[in-house]
């Protein structure tokens, strides 16, 4: 029933008047929560209270019964315990006929055995005292109860009878404290009183970092028996299906291997660990707990020798405890593929510099989340076709500027089909990672399973390349939405992080190397591209930069660089202009209709937290874009905007890294250099808007460069009307570069990190 109440379920549920004797309340399930704290009657019927926490939440009970008397006042207390704050918790009932000066002292007494100045408490219950009228009951509440602090909540009807309504049930806390907070009615069809929801807003309620969760069993004995129980598949069901369908294929073999997967790595719950300092050993716990107490016996004493072996005691656990950080830091490094990333990692936990760069305490739902990053694309798309009137995209279309990439068509793609030892070269070829997609299955899994799934998954992958048809199954990603910078409230501050499923990475990495050898083949990508390519890196980009400015200021011509930046450029290709270009550069036949298989059809969900089902997005559609975190959307970009430095001239080249676009402006004089600068911009506008990408006007940069002697002139760079920032410094590709090549902003960047 409280699934059925409300979006998500509370921490905590109080309740006055559950009628139940102590043996048949503790036999109550209520899913998903454990009876934290309970009140019952023994000698009269009916009356009681209770107070149930999420299961995923720690709590205290307090022991109030001493104070409580039947029909006067019945309570039960306890503590909830959060992650940065603990919050105390009082369920009170007060029956029609009890007395109510008797209730005022009992809840007194109540307050006081656990009340502290700087606690955080929250009363509720059903008091019999209605707060939509003012009487003398209602004043000597409130006065009772402003001694601590505490103010009434509800001032709307909670019992609704006979024509009457009454707000006999009240939330009271401490408004100083609890600032942000709502409370509402919830009309639950339960009882002839409605529920009253107290949603406090500045409450940290993450669960605590001790709490526990789910993980499978990995170990080198469930390993082995993943192993034995694989040797016995004979994976007939899929060798034996002579049809044609690519996705009646995969999911056979999918649903046999997860049963395996489940079988042999079964779910344990585990409690979350410190991993900062799991370098305390038991010895080195005893040793703590006998420093406390000679330090206890040193106190009371006048005994120099007691003192003079404290201090020595205290020096000798002091050198034990930095060898054991020590040792258990160095154990971690060496154990980790990434020595550096780790030893960063550690570096920024042990100094409490590490950031929460994740949202999943962040105020908008998973699903806000996901529909920005699947209609964010779409939006781009409409501003550029609303602000542009046609001209642009009627003129320059896809064909006019694939024109100039080459007057002889490219050949079609000729490619191959797999073998067992090519899908076992690319499994062992894969990071391992303990991430994992939406099925659970990591790299670890996959590499473990290797040789005894490497025939199944070459027939299904012959099947998908002679067919054209990538696998429904693998076209599902989670995305983990990670804060970039500032406001972190503001969606749009997000980026997402996508993690695909294992075997889609196999999938890919074969469609892959077939794609890129014939691209390298035909020698199809620009020259001036350097990003997502074999042989080139951010080294080479930055070289070819910094060289051709320098030639251009020895042969004392004006130069300056133009840097871009593009608006969600991979999120923003358009899968019907990319497929043009992909049949222009002759992936044509079965090939493309694979492409347009593994574009079409794709979803995604946002997951905010692995631990928690309401932390998740329902699946949304994505209809543009390269798949983000995959082995083809690169490449697949690359070919997008490959046509792009073809609009240049002699004048201006360009140096591009997958999207960071530059662009090197350089004349003789400065009039020619000004409608240089201006002509490209024209161009790449055009050029932009036939692709449907944007450029982000306010981050694209434009700076001069001269040599120390020489002065910067003002130019007007423009685009659309609108002059493009002039800097006297600019960040390229981890560089931080100044108009004379002086470098010192570049070092003064690198030196605080």
């Amino acid at each position: 029933m409280i699934f059925s109440l409300l979006p998500r379920l509370p921490q905590v549920l109080c309740i006055s008047e559950h009628h139940l004797k102590q043996l048949e309340l503790e036999q109550i399930n209520l899913e998903g929560y454990k009876l934290g704290a309970a009140y019952c009657r023994k000698s009269l019927l009916k009356g009681g209270v209770c107070i149930f926490v999420h299961k995923d939440y720690n709590y205290l009970t307090l022991d109030v019964n001493k104070h409580c008397n039947e029909q006067e006042i019945e309570a039960c207390a306890l503590k909830l315990k959060l992650s940065t704050v603990n919050i105390y918790i009082i369920t009170v009932y007060r029956a029609p006929c009890g007395n109510f000066i008797s209730f005022l002292k009992g809840l007194d007494n109540i307050i006081k055995s656990i009340y502290k100045a700087e606690m955080n408490l929250v009363i509720c219950g059903d008091i019999n005292t209605d707060y939509l009228i003012v009487s003398d009951r209602r004043r000597q509440l409130d006065a009772l109860l402003l001694s601590y602090n505490l103010r009434a909540t509800v001032n709307f009807p909670t019992r609704v009878h006979n024509y009457t309504s009454t707000a006999i049930d009240n939330i009271f806390i401490d408004k100083q404290k609890f600032i942000k907070y709502s409370v509402s009615p919830l009309y639950n069809g339960l009882s002839d009183h409605d529920a009253q929801l107290l949603f406090i807003k500045d409450i940290d309620t993450q669960i605590d970092n001790h709490s526990e969760y789910y993980t499978r069993s990995i170990n080198k004995y469930s390993v082995e028996e993943f192993k034995n129980r694989l040797s016995y598949e004979s994976w007939d069901s899929i060798f034996n299906d002579n049809g044609n369908d690519v996705d009646v294929l995969f999911n056979t073999f999918m649903n046999n291997y997860l049963r395996i997967v489940h079988t042999s790595f079964p779910l344990r719950k585990v409690s979350r660990r410190n991993n900062n300092r799991q370098w305390i050993t038991i010895g080195i716990k005893t040793s703590c707990n006998h420093k406390r107490q000679l330090y206890l016996l040193c106190k009371n004493s006048n005994d120099v020798t007691l003192k003079r072996h404290y201090k020595q005691y205290c020096k000798i656990l002091t050198r034990v405890i930095i060898e054991a950080k020590k040792t258990w830091y160095n154990k971690q490094i060496n154990n980790s593929s990434n020595k550096m990333k780790t030893a960063w990692n550690i570096i920024r936990s042990v100094t409490n510099r590490k950031e929460d760069h994740t949202a999943s305490k962040h105020e908008n739902s998973p699903d806000a989340f996901n529909d920005y990053f699947l209609t964010i694309a779409e939006h781009i798309a409409q501003k550029i076709k609303n602000r542009d009137t046609g001209s642009s995209m009627g003129t320059k279309n896809i064909s006019h500027y694939l024109s100039r990439m080459s007057e002889i068509p490219f050949p079609d793609i000729k490619f191959k089909n797999t073998t067992t030892i090519e899908i076992e070269r690319i499994i062992n070829s894969i990071r391992t990672k303990n991430s994992h997609g939406y099925d659970g299955i990591t790299t670890k899994m996959l590499k473990v399973s290797t040789p005894f799934i490497s025939s199944p998954l070459n027939y299904i992958c012959n099947k998908s390349i002679t067919l054209g048809i990538f696998p429904t199954r693998l076209k599902y990603s989670i995305m983990k939405p990670l804060f970039k910078k500032g406001d972190k409230r503001n969606i749009a501050n997000y980026r997402p992080i996508s993690l695909l499923t294992t075997f889609s990475k196999v999938f890919e990495k074969i469609i892959y190397q077939r794609l890129l050898q014939h691209i390298e083949g035909n020698n199809i990508l620009v020259n001036e591209q350097f990003g997502f390519r074999p042989t080139t890196s951010t080294d080479n980009a930055s070289y070819k930069l910094i060289n051709e400015i320098m030639k251009a200021m020895n042969e004392k011509k004006v130069v300056g660089g133009i840097f871009c930046d593009l608006q969600k450029a991979f999120d923003c290709v358009n899968h019907d202009i990319l497929l043009t270009k992909l049949e222009f550069y002759g992936i044509r036949g079965i090939f493309l209709k694979l492409m347009k298989s593994y574009l079409e059809g794709r979803h995604q969900k946002v997951v905010l937290d692995n631990n928690s089902p309401e932390a998740s997005s329902n699946w949304g559609e994505i209809k543009h874009g390269v798949p983000q975190g995959s082995i083809l959307g690169p490449l697949l970009f690359l070919l997008y905007v490959n046509d792009l430095p073809k609009i240049g001239n002699n004048k201006a080249e360009m140096v591009l890294y997958a999207d960071d676009t530059s662009i090197i402006v350089k004349s003789l004089n400065l009039t020619d250099f000004t409608n240089c600068a201006n002509k490209i911009l024209q161009d790449m506008k055009n050029w932009f808007t036939t692709n449907l990408l944007s450029l982000n006007e306010d981050k694209t940069q434009y700076m001069q460069f001269v040599t120390k002697r020489s002065s910067l002139v003002d130019l007007h760079v423009m685009y659309e009307s609108r002059e493009i920032a002039n800097t006297s410094n600019v960040k390229f590709l981890g560089l931080t570069l100044d108009s004379t090549f002086s470098w010192k902003n570049h070092i003064d960047a690198i030196i605080p990190k």
